[in-house]
């Protein structure tokens, strides 16, 4: 005999009705995934986070440090400009003396004694006299070397200021900065507390 139509349908509902301890491992199940999905959302984050700030970080250092270095390459090159023009101008010495202890003794007023330096063994030639000058408009002796065939050098002494000069290589264990200027080779460097900078053509 053929149930009802209506008691059918609940004995159907009853059937496929899941037990607690289903309905339970179901629950588990998406609450598991819902965490793994909450996790791999945080840590996706974190990541992006942490690259962006390092990227951050990478591009102020690098800003940092380009806004440290200008300034002595501005420098560096105000002392090659320098350089460069009072060579050419080739004004007349003031002091006409070969002794580099007498032009030590004119020059004592600008606080330092002249010196020798190890590059300045490069000059072909015999001291012939020396003038004051200015280097980034500070006071500094300017010493001129001539050569037989009738061709200069000039070495300039002053004293290093760093806040002035910026930063300038240590002869003792750097090797000079060179530059090429108006058709005349430059060098600058530091020694025992004096900026030096040489002229050759």
């Amino acid at each position: 005999m053929k149930k009802p139509i209506k008691s059918a349908i609940v004995d159907m509902h009853k059937e496929t009705q899941l037990s607690t301890e289903d309905l339970a491992g179901l629950r588990a199940i998406e609450q598991h995934y819902s965490d793994n999905q909450q996790s791999t959302a945080v840590l996706t984050k974190r990541t992006f986070m942490g690259y962006l700030a390092t990227a951050m970080c990478t591009a102020l250092v690098a800003v940092l440090l380009w806004v440290a270095w200008m300034p002595d390459v501005d420098k560096t090159e105000q002392i090659f400009a320098d350089v460069a023009n009072n060579h050419l101008s080739y004004k007349t010495l003031k002091y006409n003396t070969e002794s580099l202890v007498e032009l030590g003794d004119k020059f004592s007023y600008l606080g330092f004694m002249l010196s020798k330096s190890g590059p300045m063994q490069a000059i072909k030639g015999a001291l012939s006299g020396a003038r004051p000058c200015l280097i980034l408009n500070i006071p500094a002796a300017q010493l001129r070397y001539q050569t037989k065939d009738k061709r200069w050098s000039t070495v300039f002494q002053t004293r290093y200021e760093k806040s002035i000069h910026g930063i300038v290589p240590d002869i003792s264990h750097q090797a000079p900065l060179v530059a090429v200027k108006n058709g005349i080779r430059i060098s600058v460097w530091k020694e025992h507390g004096l900026l030096f900078a040489m002229a050759q053509p």
